[in-house]
């Protein structure tokens, strides 16, 4: 079987493509910039998926797929940038385009949880309320729109709302990763507000089995990909310096949060129920698995 992956070199579409590359999957790969430089990922194309030629270009480099993973996206949280629109719409829908010339059997949509804006109920289902905070968590909604309808024109899509993917590849200047980083120098761990903010960490290696058990079964619609448990900015920062034995001390800035007190309690009942989902890793397993890399 052959699947194509977007955003290949990516956080979470690079643990995709090792995982299904390690079942026996024959794996290509779209990414802005090419790094796979030991091929262990399998075949790489770069692309901008927002370019109007797109799936001309591709039509005529690789054969058609069986799959599509579509992790690709211009995260960025300044609602002026025309790239985030660029990216995450129109590349979408060239991609769903693609598919539908290729007569692709399925596509897995990676979106987040955050398209639903601010948790007003607890535990969050996938029926909660959609109210996106910014453009590209907007733009994210817009692509499970853009998937819905290519399901009810034949198309088996799947659309994953992850919470905050952890892994070895995420932007090192995120929390989870600064944390490890300063952990490990044995620096001071800066916490804005009263640390109190809580969050929902799931691992790529999480991720990656739950898209591969979506790909192989006959389910479609919208599910929640969440890790174990929410877990506070405080709670986090201390993990880190007990796991790595660190002589790290905490410091609160000045800094007010404002999302303090938010509470992303994740239901994974669906996911669990249609495909057996659960998530294995743990915050200490993520914590080492981003330490150990951090270190190479």
């Amino acid at each position: 079987m052959r699947v194509l992956i977007t955003g290949h070199n990516g956080n979470v579409g690079s643990e995709i493509a090792r995982l299904l590359s390690a079942q026996g999957w024959e794996v290509i790969g779209l990414d802005r910039s090419l790094v796979n430089e030991d091929n262990v990922l399998g075949k790489e194309i770069g692309v901008d998926i927002s370019s109007v030629s797109l799936v001309d270009n591709i039509a005529e480099k690789i054969e058609p797929c069986e799959v599509i993973v579509h992790t690709a996206a211009m995260i960025d949280y300044d609602n002026h940038h025309l790239s985030t629109i660029m990216t995450n719409c129109l590349g979408t829908q060239n991609i769903l385009r693609l598919a539908a010339l290729w007569k692709t059997q399925t596509m897995v949509y990676t979106s987040s949880i955050q398209v639903i804006g601010t948790p007003r109920t607890i535990p969050i289902t996938e029926e909660h309320p959609v109210e996106p905070n910014t453009v590209y968590h907007a733009s994210k909604l817009f692509g499970e729109h853009l998937c819905n309808i290519a399901q009810i024109n034949g198309l088996r899509t799947v659309v994953l709302r992850l919470t905050s993917p952890v892994g070895p590849r995420m932007d090192r200047g995120r929390i989870f990763p600064v944390f490890i980083k300063q952990a490990l120098a044995g620096e001071p761990l800066s916490i804005i507000g009263k640390g109190n903010r809580q969050q929902n960490y799931v691992d790529v290696r999480d991720i990656a089995t739950a898209v591969e058990r979506f790909i192989i079964s006959d389910v479609h619609g919208v599910y929640n990909i969440a890790g174990k448990q929410a877990i506070s900015n405080l709670e986090l920062a201390q993990a880190c310096i007990s796991l790595f034995g660190s002589r790290s001390n905490i410091k609160y800035s000045d800094v007010p949060d404002r999302e303090e007190g938010l509470n992303w309690d994740i239901s994974i009942n669906k996911a669990a129920d249609m495909i057996g989902y659960e998530p294995i890793y743990s915050l200490e397993d993520s914590i080492r698995y981003i330490g150990k890399n951090l270190c190479v």
